[in-house]
């Protein structure tokens, strides 16, 4: 324990400056959050104490047995400020490991690269599911440390540590483990373009390929473990119970659908086009440089290995086509981003270099107050869902024989048609973006969860009445205008009956 100190120590007091600049950097784009907690449609349930979502069934029956011990320790409620701290904390730390792992020499650019992958649009996205932000930090510091440990290794013993590690960030969330090989892979291509004895490169390759699938079957086993000692079933949830099964049929048959979702990967406006465009041209300059770096009879196998690269963060996508992938599994491109940028140390020609460098960081700028623009946004779409549903209990306690209601109220909740996209004028007035924009009042229960929030005692109403008496009242709205409407809203039975709008 005291040799485990120790090494932390020596880290701490070794780094100490780019740590500091790391965490500020971190705290910069992640403060609003931390200091203005921001709910969306799956933040909201996080804040009903008892909700389904919110405790370990919820992560155990999607595999992700990490992150239900992680909620376990934050006791399922979110905490935004303290995840602000821990975050930046881990997010400093994961930072340095990168720059040590992929032999930035160039201190600054080092920590201008650290600084886009922390401030990567996917990851503030993710900031806006309170839930994400207890194991974001953790899983980059594990994934990055892995990396670490296994370019290092110098013993079985390290990569056992580095498979232990792959095996818990894949628990906390899958998409760590393509993270892990999209770096794993930029340490290949160092490794394959310095290397002068073949036969060690491919042995030492052999060795990591072993400790990467160990690592996952690993995972399997505890993952049926620990389902099994809490009786628990994989769920649905995004083919969930389907995630240790392989179709190549869908694997080949969805090849071109695969190639344009790689090479146009959908920030939703994460970026902005100029800028994105610019830092795509410094990628493609750092491809280039890989190929002045080595003789010509290198080239075949390096451009085999770039385009492993280039498609790594599409991992899961290759072996599972037909999955739902939402902007969140985009988070892989960090890590692509964050390698190929690295690679531009290496470019003899340091005035260029410096030049780089100078750009990147009025890069990594822009994305910082991209950044606090969609939290500010998203905080707004918030509270204008907030006050849109107290307006509407306005217009229901003024409904004839509410007050005749018992103090715990059932409502049911009616809109023609349930859907996810986001259409509302009063989030549409603030952002296009649709990570911002899902917010509790897309989902019937959401909605619910929102008025108990409010401070209204309320019931779901759907959970409680006959199917014949919910097609009873069906048939009664058919005719009936929607809230604002006054005849959107009335009581049947003991049931506030509501219709809003349509999307």
């Amino acid at each position: 324990m005291n040799k485990i100190y120790n090494k932390i120590k020596k880290f701490v007091f070794d780094n100490k400056k780019s740590l500091i600049i790391l965490f500020i950097i971190s705290f910069l784009v992640y403060g609003y959050a931390g200091f203005n907690s921001i709910y969306n449609i799956d933040g909201i349930d996080d804040l009903f104490v008892g909700s389904e979502m919110s405790d370990y069934h919820n992560y155990l029956s999607v595999g992700r047995w990490g992150w239900a011990l992680i909620g376990f320790i934050f006791d399922y409620y979110p905490s935004t400020f303290l995840c602000l701290i821990i975050n930046s904390i881990l997010f400093a730390f994961s930072g340095v490991l990168f720059v040590k792992t992929f032999d930035i020499k160039n201190k600054i650019l080092g920590i201008i690269i650290a600084g886009i992958i922390i401030s990567f649009p996917v990851n503030f996205m993710i900031y806006f599911y309170t839930s994400q932000q207890f194991i974001i930090g953790l899983g980059y510091l594990c994934s990055i440390y892995s990396l670490y440990n296994i370019k290092n290794a110098r013993s079985y013993k390290d990569y056992l540590i580095s498979m232990l590690f792959i095996c818990f960030s894949t628990s906390l969330y899958q998409m760590f483990i393509v993270i892990i090989v999209c770096g794993l892979i930029g340490i290949i291509i160092n490794e394959y373009i310095e290397c002068k004895n073949i036969k060690l490169f491919f042995k030492k390759l052999g060795y990591k390929i072993i400790t990467v699938l160990l690592s996952l079957i690993l995972y399997y086993i505890i993952t049926k473990i620990v389902n099994l000692i809490f009786n628990i079933s994989f769920s649905d949830y995004q083919d969930a119970s389907l995630m240790f099964s392989i179709n190549i049929k869908d694997m080949f048959c969805d090849i071109p659908r695969l190639l344009g979702r790689v090479f146009h990967p959908d920030f939703e406006g994460g970026f902005n086009v100029y800028v994105h465009y610019t830092l795509i041209i410094f990628l493609l300059i750092s491809i280039i440089s890989l190929f002045f770096r080595v003789k010509t009879y290198k080239y075949f196998i390096l451009i085999i290995l770039i385009i492993l690269l280039i498609f790594s963060p599409r991992l899961l996508m290759i072996f599972k086509p037909k999955q739902i992938y939402h902007l969140l599994t985009l988070m892989p491109y960090s890590m692509l981003y964050g390698v190929l940028l690295s690679y531009l140390d290496n470019i003899k020609y340091k005035k260029i270099v410096n030049v780089f460098t100078v750009i990147l960081s009025i890069i990594l700028i822009n994305m910082i107050i991209t950044a606090n623009k969609y939290f500010v946004m998203s905080y707004n779409v918030m509270n204008s869902n907030f006050a849109y549903l107290n307006r509407l209990q306005m217009r229901i306690e003024s409904t004839y024989g509410y007050n005749l209601l018992p103090k715990e109220k059932k409502y049911y909740i009616y809109r023609d048609e349930w859907d996810l996209t986001p259409h509302f004028p009063y989030s549409k007035a603030y952002s296009d973006n649709a990570a911002v924009k899902w917010s509790f009042l897309h989902m019937k229960g959401d909605i619910i969860t929102a008025f108990n929030i409010l401070g209204i005692d309320v019931l779901d109403a759907s959970k409680y009445i006959s199917s014949e008496e919910e097609n009873e009242i069906i048939n009664m709205l058919k005719d009936k205008n929607s809230y604002p409407s006054s005849e959107g809203i009335f009581i049947y039975k003991d049931i506030v009956v509501i219709k809003i709008e349509s999307l």
